[in-house]
């Protein structure tokens, strides 16, 4: 926990607990299967309190903020192009996949795209 909280680990959203004193960093919300009853994942809140009124439950809400903690309009590895997110060359289709669906994800056969955070929150409030 403590290497996860440091401030200059800016990947670490969290962590999964994998043995019994054991515990692998979650540097990316995404290909993770997480459901309100996995007692294994521990996720750093990174909502700072906001309510939306049309957010989906919480638990995709916290995730939203962990995808988004570097604070940028786009996911860490993404840069902004027009009103996407463009994904650094390195994004397989696979995780591309694997955002929220309220991300919109977009695979264009070599690059993922995404909304902006900006984008979502708007269809939230």
């Amino acid at each position: 926990m403590r290497v996860c909280v440091d401030p200059t680990s800016v990947t670490c959203i969290g962590f999964k607990k994998i043995g019994e004193n054991q515990y692998q960093r979650l540097r990316a919300l995404t290909g993770y299967v997480i459901t309100e009853t996995s007692e294994d994942y521990f996720l750093w809140d990174q909502t700072g309190g906001e309510i939306f009124p049309n957010q989906p439950n919480e638990l995709e809400y916290a995730i939203f903020f962990a995808i988004f903690k570097n604070g940028g309009e786009c996911p860490l590895g993404f840069a902004i192009d027009g009103t996407l997110c463009r994904g650094s060359v390195g994004v397989p289709k696979e995780r591309c996949d694997s955002y929220p669906s309220y991300m919109l994800p977009q695979w264009d056969g070599t690059t993922c795209f995404v909304v902006q955070k900006q984008t979502v929150l708007d269809s939230w409030a």
